[in-house]
């Protein structure tokens, strides 16, 4: 077959991977497994946060809960690293959807300490700052991570080859 005649696109919907292929002038949506590929491990140390993604994942569960295709526990473990690390977005929630139209919120799969989890790091839509900043990852996970008191040391892999991993 020519490359004409097929067309290969990879999308997210609501944080699944799907492919849309084209044959012969008809499409199909498929799903897709996503294997990480480069994988970097980071040491970081537990901190103390505010409480801001408890109460927005407390009054909107469903938002979440559509986004990652499970149920997350209520709020994030703040993680503290050397660096800054630039979110990696796999998807989004629109600001809209969780009554906070200034601002988004990006995913980005993880795992932490070997659990899969998500980096979850607000967007402010005017000038790009947002949360804690890009040197503490703000963690969201479908179960509770044990032993993890502030000060504690844990790991994150994240999926990049962008990163160096004599930096960390």
């Amino acid at each position: 077959m020519s490359k004409s005649e097929n067309h290969y696109s990879v999308k997210q919907i609501f944080g699944h991977h799907w492919t849309r292929i084209f044959k012969k002038n008809r499409c199909a949506l498929v799903p897709v497994l996503i294997i990480f590929r480069f994988m970097i491990t980071i040491k970081g140390i537990v901190v103390t946060g505010v409480g801001d993604f408890k109460k927005r994942m407390t009054k909107y569960p469903k938002v979440f809960e559509r986004a990652t295709g499970e149920k997350l526990v209520k709020g994030t473990l703040n993680v503290r690293v050397k660096r800054r690390i630039q979110v990696r977005e796999h998807f989004r929630i629109l600001g809209k959807d969780i009554n906070e139209p200034m601002q988004d919120l990006l995913f980005e799969k993880c795992f932490i300490n070997g659990i899969p989890a998500y980096r979850i790091r607000p967007l402010n839509l005017l000038n790009g700052s947002g949360g804690h900043g890009d040197d503490t990852l703000e963690i969201a996970c479908s179960q509770e991570i044990p032993n993890v008191p502030p000060g504690t040391v844990v790991e994150v892999t994240l999926s990049r080859d962008d990163l160096d991993p004599k930096n960390f």
